[in-house]
Order: C-alpha cells, then sequence, then structure tokens
C-alpha cells in the first residue's frame, strides 16, 4: 500500500480508534511535571507555560506517530509514558544552577543526556517486566456490552460475523464440530517471528459452539483450547435507519482489572467489528488486529538481526 494510501486510510483510521489510548499516554507526563512543580516551587522549568507546552507537544507527536506506526505497541507505548512521567519529576533543580540561557548551559545539557538516557534504559526494562506483571493481575469473570450503528444490512452483517462449521470466510476458516457441538475456529494474525522478528503471518484458533439462536440474536460459547479460557457472548443484529444496530454482552471468565481496562482503551469491539464490514465491502482491512503487531524494539532486533548485528553471527561481517 502506497504512503498516500497509508495516511489517508490507515492513520486515520487508528486515529480515531485509539484515541483514548493516546490521550492517556500523553496527558500521563503532565503529573511529572505537576510533581516537579510542587517539588520545586519556582525554579522547576516546567512550571514555565511555554516550556511545559512545547515539552508536551513533543511528547504528544511522538505519541501520535507511535500510535499510527505501531497500533498493537502498548507494551512499550505504556512503559515508555510512565518512565517519561517519572522523569519529568525529577528535573525540578535542572536550571538551579545554571549559568546562561537553560539551554545553552553545559550543565543543563547534560543533565537532559542522562534524562535521555535514563528514558532509554528504563523503557527497555520495562518493556521486559510490566506488560507480564499487568498481565498476571490476579482474574475474575467480567461482563463487557457494546452497541454500534454499522452501515450493512443486519443479514449481511449477520451472515458475515456468525462463523458455521465448515466454512471459509473472510481471514476465518471453520472444522467440524465435535461430540460437543464445538467446532474449531482459526484465524489468521501478523505476529514477529521469535527469531527473525520480520512479520509472519500465523494462524490461531479456538472452539465454538451455538448455545441458542433466533432470527437476528445468537448466544455462543468459545474456548481457547490451550488455556482454557471462555466467554460467553449475546449478539444481535436489528435494523436500524437504513443499516444495522449490532449489540453484544459477553461474560469473559479470564479478564483482570488492566486486561478490561485495555480492552476500553483500545476499543477493542468496535475494531473486530471493524474487520468484517471491511470483508463485507470488499476493502483493505484496517482493523488494528488485522494489522502487523510489531513494535518499535520488534522492527529494531528485525534489523539488527538482518544485519547480523545480534546473534552468533554479530560482528563476523
Amino acid at each position: 500500500m502506497s504512503d498516500q494510501s497509508f495516511w489517508s486510510y490507515h492513520a486515520p483510521y487508528r486515529l480515531m480508534r485509539l484515541r483514548r489510548r493516546i490521550a492517556l499516554f500523553s496527558a500521563l507526563p503532565l503529573l511529572g511535571a505537576g510533581l516537579s512543580a510542587t517539588l520545586a516551587p519556582g525554579i522547576a522549568p516546567l512550571a514555565d507555560p511555554a516550556t511545559l507546552l512545547v515539552v508536551m507537544a513533543l511528547w504528544t507527536g511522538f505519541v501520535v506517530w507511535h500510535h499510527v506506526t505501531f497500533p498493537a505497541g502498548w507494551t512499550e507505548a505504556l512503559p515508555m509514558a510512565l518512565m517519561f512521567t517519572g522523569l519529568l519529576a525529577t528535573t525540578g533543580e535542572m536550571t538551579l544552577y545554571a549559568d546562561a540561557p537553560a539551554l545553552a548551559d553545559r550543565h543543563v545539557q547534560w543533565q537532559i543526556i542522562r534524562l535521555f538516557m535514563t528514558f532509554l534504559a528504563g523503557t527497555f526494562v520495562l518493556v521486559w517486566l510490566l506488560p507480564t506483571a499487568l498481565m498476571a493481575l490476579p482474574t475474575r469473570t467480567l461482563r463487557t456490552a457494546h452497541s454500534t450503528w454499522v452501515p450493512v444490512a443486519p443479514e449481511a452483517l449477520e451472515g458475515a460475523m456468525i462463523l458455521q462449521p465448515g466454512e471459509t470466510k473472510g481471514h476465518h476458516r471453520c472444522g467440524q464440530p465435535d461430540d460437543e457441538g464445538f467446532f474449531p475456529i482459526w484465524f489468521t494474525a501478523n505476529i514477529p517471528d521469535e527469531s527473525t522478528f520480520e512479520p509472519c503471518t500465523r494462524e490461531m484458533g479456538y472452539k465454538q459452539r451455538v448455545i441458542e439462536s433466533a432470527e437476528g440474536e445468537i448466544i455462543t460459547h468459545s474456548v481457547v483450547p490451550e488455556s482454557g479460557v471462555s466467554s460467553m457472548a449475546r449478539q444481535s443484529f436489528r435494523p436500524e435507519n437504513g443499516g444495522t444496530r449490532y449489540e453484544i454482552e459477553e461474560i469473559h471468565d479470564n479478564f483482570n482489572a488492566f486486561t478490561r481496562l485495555l480492552f476500553w482503551l483500545d476499543d477493542a469491539q468496535e475494531d473486530y467489528v471493524t474487520a468484517f464490514v471491511d470483508e463485507i465491502e470488499g476493502r483493505s482491512p484496517r482493523a488494528i488486529k488485522q494489522q502487523d503487531q510489531g513494535t518499535m524494539m520488534t522492527r529494531l532486533a528485525g534489523w539488527m538481526v538482518k544485519n547480523d548485528l545480534a546473534g552468533p553471527n554479530a560482528g563476523n561481517n
């Protein structure tokens, strides 16, 4: 896809879909700036509105770029936001010993370099530790609900979203039901290869059975065989204003407080619906769940492996 169509087609969708995550991660460092001004009243650089505006504008621009380029990369976006917040809190006395205008003073320049290096090192550590810790929080059963209007006829939307045994539809492939009525469903995901870190299409799956079905409404039970994680979903499709009012209520047995928050921040249910709408309308997929799930770090790791800068052959060229 050309750069022109990326910026006119994918980028606006990602900004709209991830608006909550972008807003939170952009605003979070304001806490660090506020703490800096509180700990060093009268001398904290970030207490100056112009300085704070420039810092926050640069940070927000970076957050927006990151989410457009790596829409699935919350695992590094959150650590970066937390690390930047913490570092801003330490800037209260940065200009205390400056003998010249702040940015021209060598002491301040070294402080900025130190903060930048600390930001990189701290982010690298948090990327490996924080997501794992958050996902390991105690889980419980949670209910989610979502309602949206879709400019597609109810029959077309239901036909695309309700999968049947033995059919292949879009990025889903279904097998035959077992004795309990569960039939396997496989879907493709673009996940970085574990060795090369290059984008790699993989087939993943779960199993599902229909509990109850009526005109315009269906209740299903889904299970991930490897982990035993399951969910119950009631979906309804009602005509409304020339399109469809789609509603879904789900009960998940493996959500914790953070995964529930991330589900909302990422507008995950709307992204799920978008994947099917694009298939119906024959458009290139915009849904974030169908895009490359790589991050800045996997992109960097892939470049290093490709150029023999990492691994057993590093430096042998």
